[in-house]
């Protein structure tokens, strides 16, 4: 038998926060052959963004960037956007653009190294 998810949006913390606790974690579910099956009531993840971030210099290491987005969960890579449609080179801008599995939302203003990043 293949698993199959089931999300279920729920848009009060507070009513979230309730059922998770009454469900203690799991639930049954009764197929339609009389099969009782034990499954996992838990919070879902944001799943995986494309996070811009701008104004760090160009300079900033990507391990740097990595450590501070890693605690919104895990970050895939980290890449320097370019202005390649507008010059015949390849040249970086201000943003790095991160790949990455979000746990939770972001703050649209973060500081990076002592820098003041803009995130989208």
């Amino acid at each position: 038998m293949v698993p199959n998810d089931v999300y279920i949006k729920l848009c009060d913390s507070n009513r979230l926060q309730q059922v998770l606790h009454f469900m203690g974690g799991q639930a049954e579910y009764r197929h339609t052959n009389g099969e009782i099956s034990i499954v996992r009531v838990e919070i879902a993840d944001l799943g995986t963004r494309r996070v811009r971030i701008a104004n760090l210099p160009p300079e900033m290491p990507e391990e740097v960037i990595r450590t501070i987005m890693n605690r919104y969960r895990e970050v895939k890579d980290v890449q320097a956007e370019t202005w390649a449609r507008f010059y015949r080179r390849k040249v970086a801008n201000d943003v790095r653009i991160a790949v990455m599995m979000l746990a939770k939302h972001i703050l649209s203003n973060i500081t990076i190294a002592g820098h003041r990043a803009l995130v989208s």
